[in-house]
């Protein structure tokens, strides 16, 4: 009952190899869901099963984060890669780095859902004595990752305290406010816009978010992808913005009101 579940199959590749795993991916029966992003890190293809509503989904990786957002590089992780069961081609990666992608894959889902909170607990109780943290932030400073890395571990170390009796965190961040009211666009602002290490990449993600491609609009809004202009596009997009703004100081000037 509490396993932590998975809906899809996560394939890690060097990035020279893309096109050949494509094509493998494709000859399995796989579909490509969605268009390619250059600067991306990942593509996602499925497949449906037979007696399930619910389709397969590979994700091809490359990277663990968006190449633009930090100077994080995959050699290092290919390189401590351990082989598994004796084979040459398939490999895991050490328990450092599983470590700190899992943090950084946490992150960039804002820990929305407990099973990001399942996967870092679980590595800590497994791993703290295999799992380095003060060498992890040095790695994460140098890669431009630094802020992301701490931020996330302090929201979880903020949530369940008892993890300093099995990994000490060096570095922590007071985290507040992430449960609602106007403390959540804050949580929602420092996520978005200001976990990230340098000033440059910081902008870049302002205008990501501010100019979103199209794909991207129709999934913030939850409908299907519709053939229209940008600018219709946009259009819609601030409008249930400025929507969702609007409704939220109503309620909490609503209820500051009330007795």
């Amino acid at each position: 009952m509490a396993a932590r579940g998975t809906s899809d199959i996560d394939i890690l590749i060097k990035k020279e190899r893309i096109e050949e795993t494509v094509q493998l991916v494709k000859s399995l029966g796989f579909e490509q869901e969605e268009e390619w992003i250059p600067d991306h890190f990942h593509c996602s293809f499925s497949k449906r099963i037979p007696g399930s509503p619910v389709p397969l989904v590979v994700e091809i990786h490359w990277g663990i984060v968006k190449e633009k957002t930090s100077h994080l590089k995959m050699d290092p992780f290919w390189k401590e890669a351990v082989s598994l069961g004796g084979h040459s081609y398939i490999k895991r990666l050490s328990d450092q780095h599983t470590f700190y992608m899992i943090c950084l894959h946490g992150w960039r889902h804002n820990l929305d859902s407990p099973r990001y909170y399942i996967d870092i607990i679980q590595l800590i109780f497994r791993l703290n004595n295999r799992i380095n943290l003060h060498h992890l932030f040095q790695q994460a400073r140098k890669d431009g990752t630094l802020k992301r890395l701490v931020r996330t571990l302090s929201i979880v170390y903020g949530e369940y305290p008892m993890l300093e009796n099995m990994m000490r965190l060096p570095v922590k961040r007071q985290m507040k406010g992430r449960k609602g009211g106007l403390f959540h666009y804050w949580d929602f602002i420092d996520f978005q816009f200001l976990s990230y290490d340098t000033f440059q990449h910081s902008v870049r993600e302002i205008y990501n978010w501010c100019f979103p491609r199209k794909k991207d609009i129709f999934t913030e809004l939850n409908k299907k992808y519709q053939e229209s202009s940008y600018i219709n596009s946009i259009i819609l997009l601030y409008k249930a913005r400025l929507g969702k703004g609007l409704k939220a100081t109503y309620l909490l000037v609503r209820g500051a009101n009330q007795p």
